[in-house]
């Protein structure tokens, strides 16, 4: 019996990783209404501390965003890899970081989950590639303070 279960339960979590990897991310993302553009003020410019971001499908269900920074390098995209309903106002989303503008973070993958709420957007945890929490219910590990939210600008 001891070892039926320990069977049992990698059999489980194999067959979700699976099953949350076999859907396409757009239809998730679109279901909770992570569509558009989302920055922290819709009427200030785009700047490092007032990112706007555009988060797009693709045919196939394929989704990213584009993140403008205000910087003179353009615009940085991202890669949503995978994205499933945790609840219906949070979703937890796997992104890439998949493009040089991002320097030392390009390459990188982050498991994100989000709280959508009406037109208001935030980060409740963000794991980064070495399994260490950066955003741990809403607030930043490093110094706890809260992490703020984004509003919806634009679909």
């Amino acid at each position: 019996m001891r070892h039926i279960l320990p069977t049992t339960a990698m059999l489980l979590a194999f067959s979700t990783a699976s099953a949350f990897a076999a859907d396409p991310p757009w239809p998730a993302m679109q279901k909770i209404g992570m569509t558009g553009t989302w920055a922290s003020e819709c009427a200030g410019p785009p700047i490092v501390d007032n990112t706007f971001d555009t988060y797009y499908g693709e045919p196939g269900g394929r989704a990213g965003y584009r993140s403008n920074r205000g910087e003179a390098d353009g615009i940085a995209n991202v890669a949503i890899l995978e994205a499933r309903l945790l609840t219906p106002t949070t979703i937890r989303t796997l992104l890439h970081y998949d493009d040089p503008k991002w320097g030392r973070a390009n390459g990188l993958s982050y498991d994100v989950v989000s709280e959508i709420i009406g037109k208001r957007m935030r980060t409740l945890k963000s794991v980064g590639p070495d399994g260490k929490a950066l955003i741990d219910n809403g607030k930043l590990t490093v110094n706890g303070q809260p992490i703020g939210s984004q509003q919806k600008c634009k679909d």
